[in-house]
C-alpha cells in the first residue's frame, strides 16, 4: 500500500524540481531562452527536423561509445559522458524555452515565472501519459527543444529574432 504513495510523491517532487530548474534557467539565461523560444515558435517544423536528426545521430554515437566502454575498454566512457552531458544541457535549455512557449500560449500575459510554471506543468503531465506521452511527447519536446537551440545560434534566426529579443 505504501509503494503507490511513494511513487506518486516522487513524480510530484520531480515535477516541482523541473519547474524550479526551468525558472532558474529563465533567470540566468533570459536572452538565450528567448532566442530559442522564438526559433521554436517561428520555425517549428525545421526545429523538430533538425532536433530529431541530431538526436538520432548523436544518440547513436553515444550508444556506440557506451558499448565500446563496456565491452572493450572503459576509456570510451569519457567521450560518452561528454556527449551525454552536451546533449543533456542542450535538451534542457531547449525544453525550458518550449515550456515558456507553451505557457505563453496557455495563459498569455502573466508574469514570466507563472508562464514557465504552467508550461512546465502542461508538458510534464503530457509526457506522463502512457505510451503516447512516453514515446511521442517526450521525443517531440526533446527534438523541438534541441532543434530550436541549434537554430537559435544560426545567423538567420539570430538576426530575425534579435530585434524582438531586445524589446524584452
Amino acid at each position: 500500500m505504501e509503494q503507490p504513495i511513494v511513487t506518486f510523491l516522487t513524480f510530484v517532487a520531480i515535477g516541482i524540481c523541473t519547474a524550479a530548474l526551468f525558472i532558474v534557467l529563465e533567470t540566468l539565461f533570459p536572452v538565450r531562452l528567448e532566442r530559442i523560444r522564438l526559433a521554436a515558435e517561428k520555425r517549428t517544423g525545421a526545429a523538430i527536423l533538425i532536433g530529431l536528426v541530431n538526436l538520432l545521430f548523436f544518440g547513436s554515437i553515444l550508444v556506440g561509445f557506451l558499448s565500446l566502454g563496456q565491452n572493450v575498454t572503459p576509456i570510451f566512457m569519457v567521450p560518452a559522458i561528454f556527449l551525454a552531458s552536451i546533449l543533456g544541457i542542450g535538451i534542457t535549455l531547449g525544453v525550458a524555452a518550449f515550456a515558456r512557449l507553451t505557457g505563453d500560449r496557455l495563459v498569455g500575459e502573466r508574469p514570466v515565472i507563472q508562464r514557465t510554471m504552467i508550461g512546465t506543468g502542461a508538458i510534464y503531465l503530457a509526457c506522463l501519459v502512457p505510451v503516447v506521452g512516453w514515446f511521442g511527447m517526450t521525443v517531440f519536446a526533446a527534438a523541438l527543444g534541441l532543434g530550436a537551440l541549434i537554430l537559435s545560434f544560426t545567423r538567420q534566426a539570430a538576426s530575425s529574432s534579435l530585434k524582438e529579443v531586445e524589446h524584452v
